[in-house]
């Protein structure tokens, strides 16, 4: 039934093979926006981690949040690259 109705969609959308290229460059530069961001947005927080060893917080968990936080910018970047390769 979803595929008969998926058919009569495409079908109706006239839809095509450089139609679905096209979705998929789009929701490929979608994807890459996305990461980009969240990449933007966690790298801010380097700074702030820095401030909290001045705020009092010891040095052994200011040390675990930034190798969290590099861990994460590293899975972010990789997530980067794959997505400029699908473009």
């Amino acid at each position: 039934m979803k595929l008969l109705l998926a058919a009569c969609f495409a079908l109706f959308l006239g839809f095509s093979g450089v139609a679905h290229a096209e979705g998929t460059g789009m929701r490929s530069m979608q994807n890459l926006k996305i990461v980009l961001s969240k990449l933007k947005e966690t790298t801010s927080y380097i700074k702030e981690i820095g401030e909290m060893k001045s705020m009092g917080m010891p040095e052994r968990e200011v040390n675990r949040l930034k190798d969290a936080l590099g861990l994460k910018i590293k899975q972010l970047t990789d997530d980067a690259i794959y997505a400029i390769h699908n473009l």
